[in-house]
C-alpha cells in the first residue's frame, strides 16, 4: 500500500490556465497539497475544488500568496463543508474584511470547520475580525489554531479574544501579531481567554509597553486558566519593568512559557 505523502507545487508559476494540467492526476494518497506563491485566482480555485472533492485523503491545503479574493473563498465552501480538510492556509490572498463578512454565517462556519486556519497578511481589518468573532461563537466551529496576524485590526482584536472561549470552546492557539489593538483592553481579555481554554497566544509587535506588560503579568498570575505559551517578542516598548514582571511570571507559573 502506498504511503500518504505531501505534494509541493510552491512557486511553480501556476495560473488558472495551467493549473488543471498540473493537478488533474493527483495521487489519491496525497494528504498535503502546497500551491503557495503562484498566480491562482478565483477561477482557478473553482476548477481545483472540483478535482479535490474526490481526494478523500487530503487533509491540508495551502493556497498562501495567491490572489483568490472573495470569489475564491466562495468556491472553497463546498470542499470545506465536507469536513475532511484539517488545515487551510489562505494567508496573503488579498481578502478583505468586507468580503469575508459578505459570505454569510453558514459559508463562514464551513471555512472554520478546519482545525488549523491561517489568514495572516490579508486585509481583514475590524470588519473581518467581527465576522470571525461571530463564527467563533457558533457551536459548529471546530477551529483550534487561528492566525489573523498582520491584518490592520485594531478594536476587532478585543472582539476576537472575547469570542475565543465561546461556541464550542475549541480555540487553543491564536496569533494576532502585527496588529494594533487597544492596549488597555488586552490584560483582562487575555485572562478571560485563558480561562476559556486558550493555551497559546502570540502577540508579537503589538507595541506593548511596560505598563501593559505589567498588567498582563498581574492578570495572568491570578488566573487559573489553561495558558501555556505567551509570545511577546518584538515589542520594543517592553524593556524595563514590564519585561521584569513577565520574567517573574514565567518563574512563578510552572508550565507557562513566555517568549520575550
Amino acid at each position: 500500500m502506498t504511503a500518504p505523502h505531501s505534494l509541493s507545487l510552491r512557486g511553480k508559476g501556476l495560473s488558472d490556465e495551467n493549473l488543471l494540467t498540473f493537478c488533474s492526476n493527483l495521487p489519491v494518497t496525497v494528504t498535503h497539497l502546497d500551491l503557495s506563491s503562484n498566480e491562482i485566482s478565483h477561477a482557478g480555485v473553482e476548477q481545483l475544488v472540483n478535482l479535490l472533492k474526490e481526494q478523500t485523503n487530503l487533509k491540508s491545503l495551502c493556497l498562501s500568496d495567491n490572489r483568490i479574493g472573495a470569489e475564491g473563498l466562495q468556491h472553497l465552501v463546498p470542499l470545506l463543508s465536507q469536513g475532511r480538510l484539517e488545515e487551510l492556509d489562505l494567508s496573503q490572498n488579498e481578502i478583505s474584511g468586507g468580503q469575508l463578512a459578505e459570505l454569510g454565517t453558514d459559508a463562514l462556519v464551513s471555512m472554520f470547520m478546519v482545525q488549523k486556519f491561517n489568514l495572516k497578511g490579508n486585509e481583514l481589518g475590524d470588519n473581518g475580525a467581527e465576522a470571525i468573532a461571530k463564527v467563533l461563537e457558533d457551536e459548529r466551529c471546530v477551529v483550534r489554531d487561528l492566525d489573523i496576524s498582520n491584518n490592520d485590526i485594531t478594536a476587532g482584536i478585543a472582539t476576537v479574544l472575547s469570542a475565543s472561549g465561546a461556541g464550542g470552546g475549541h480555540l487553543e492557539r491564536l496569533a494576532i501579531d502585527d496588529n494594533r489593538p487597544p492596549l488597555a483592553l488586552l490584560p483582562g481579555l487575555i485572562g478571560s481567554a485563558s480561562n476559556a481554554g486558550l493555551r497559546s497566544l502570540s502577540m508579537r509587535n503589538l507595541d506593548v509597553d511596560d505598563s501593559t506588560a505589567q498588567q498582563i503579568a498581574a492578570t495572568v498570575c491570578t488566573q487559573s486558566g489553561d495558558l501555556q505559551e505567551l509570545d511577546l517578542r518584538d515589542n520594543r516598548g517592553c524593556s524595563g519593568k514590564g519585561r521584569t514582571a513577565l520574567e517573574g511570571l514565567a518563574r512563578l507559573k510552572r508550565g507557562l512559557a513566555i517568549h520575550l
